[in-house]
């Protein structure tokens, strides 16, 4: 989910919620307190989750890395470089 799509959605819980606690208590500043909260909770869940996805790639991303480290050995043939001007090739078209 992009951030503005969460921000407006956000938006949109927090009116909810203060509308149904004012018809509730009746009670403005109450309303309001109790949105600052609930706002201030979201923002902490919104971060929690962020950084559980964003550890989660980086634990994904590092078990990549080790995989590719051991099937990176090639044989020795394959890590010679071929003086291309010597062979009659190209770059682009080896044969």
């Amino acid at each position: 989910m992009h951030a503005p799509k969460v921000f407006f959605c956000m938006i949109a819980v927090l009116l909810v919620f203060a509308t149904s606690t004012y018809h509730l208590t009746g009670s403005v500043s109450e309303t309001i307190i109790k949105s600052i909260i609930a706002a201030v909770v979201l923002q902490i869940g919104y971060f929690a989750v962020i950084v559980y996805h964003v550890a989660k790639e980086a634990k994904a991303r590092k078990a990549m890395l080790g995989a590719k480290d051991t099937v990176r050995d090639t044989p020795t043939e394959a890590k010679t470089i071929v003086n291309l001007a010597k062979t009659n090739s190209s770059a682009m078209h080896n044969n």
